[in-house]
């Protein structure tokens, strides 16, 4: 817990802020390579110890031939009937137009898949995840 002043009718009063979850990941950039296939994101792991689901936000820019860029989010859930990570997505733009894919590992690394880029320049994504401990 942080602590942290709130006015309370007009009054500074100190109170205890919640500094996020174990698994949390903060505001992290990272450079996606053309045509790749299943290659990790380095940083975006998840661990079943410390969470069982994750809310990823995602923002992704790409400098090629057709530039582009998308904004979206991913959760991961962790499945403890076959002790599993899945990925669900919400995507803001058709993700398939977008030359980039992702899936996590049964372990919880997030990967990636590529296309082969034409004119690719270099692709960035800026992703942090909230996540929820187990209950």
């Amino acid at each position: 817990m942080v602590k942290a002043l709130q006015l309370v009718n007009g009054i500074p009063t100190s109170v205890e802020v919640s500094s996020g979850a174990p698994g949390d990941i903060s505001a992290t950039n990272f450079s996606l390579s053309n045509n790749q296939t299943a290659s990790n994101v380095t940083g975006l792991l998840f661990s079943s110890s410390t969470s069982r689901m994750a809310l990823i936000k995602i923002h992704y820019e790409l400098d090629a031939t057709a530039d582009k860029s998308a904004s979206f989010e991913l959760v991961a859930h962790y499945d403890s009937t076959d002790s599993t990570w899945k990925l669900f997505g919400d995507f803001s733009s058709d993700q398939s137009d977008l030359g980039v894919s992702f899936d996590i590992t049964a372990g919880g690394q997030v990967i990636y898949d590529t296309d082969n880029i034409a004119g690719f320049v270099s692709a960035t994504i800026r992703f942090e995840a909230k996540t929820l401990e187990d209950v």
